[in-house]
């Protein structure tokens, strides 16, 4: 039995390798080709993926645990927002360009 005040620690990988993986999986080119899209967000790109698929990431320095372009939560509990970007918009643009084909 486990100790309650001592739980078992879960650990991810950085983003970065995440995102790495993902690519790997998809089957893209092994450099990614990164973009500043703005003064803290940067846009990284893994091109020539199988099947048209495309795995990009935007890393925002300095920004915590929030969407960015969003409503701001406590910067205690979240960290900053960054309003460089629209996540929001951003997501819509990137599943309106790559929509899953139908069986």
């Amino acid at each position: 039995m486990g100790d309650p005040f001592n739980p078992v620690k879960v650990t991810f990988p950085a983003v970065r390798d995440w995102v790495g993986s993902w690519a790997r999986r998809n089957r893209c080119g092994a450099t990614p080709v990164e973009s500043l899209v703005a003064p803290d967000v940067t846009r990284i790109e893994y091109p020539h993926c199988a099947a048209d698929a495309l795995v990009v990431l935007y890393a925002v320095q300095g920004g915590g645990h929030s969407w960015p372009g969003g409503k701001p939560l406590p910067k205690w509990w979240v960290g900053p927002t960054s309003n460089s970007i629209d996540a929001t918009s951003q997501m819509w643009a990137f599943f309106r360009e790559h929509r899953l084909l139908r069986k």
